[in-house]
């Protein structure tokens, strides 16, 4: 296994507040937070070729995201968005579709020097 900066497990404190760090299954953990009035839900899926996981784009996933959040909530997700019009490209848009329809407005943020 690879080594992490924060285990999971780690709780953190700084001037915007305490947080947890947890790393495991997304699915599985976010009905622990169903009305956690949560700040922030950070998702990190995707694999080797750009995709998410099937089972994080399923509407009863987002909806509980959606749920686990406090008014004014974000879900984070670190997307590989892929370059024209690639296969990668076109998944994070499927996703960016089904995140406007389950969850609520999207922004995107490219990250500079990784555009392909």
């Amino acid at each position: 296994t690879a080594e992490s900066p924060l285990p999971s497990g780690a709780a953190l404190e700084g001037e915007a507040g305490a947080f947890c760090v947890t790393v495991c299954d997304a699915a599985t953990y976010v009905r622990t937070l169903r009305g956690a009035s949560v700040a922030a839900v950070f998702l990190d899926a995707f694999d080797g070729e750009g995709e998410t996981p099937a089972h994080l784009l399923a509407p009863v996933f987002l909806r509980e995201c959606r749920e686990a959040l406090a008014p004014g909530g974000v879900l984070v997700c670190n997307l590989f968005n892929g370059a024209g019009d690639s296969k990668a490209r076109a998944n994070v848009e499927a996703v960016a579709r089904k995140l406007r329809e389950d969850v609520g407005p999207v922004y995107s943020l490219q990250v500079a020097g990784q555009e392909e």
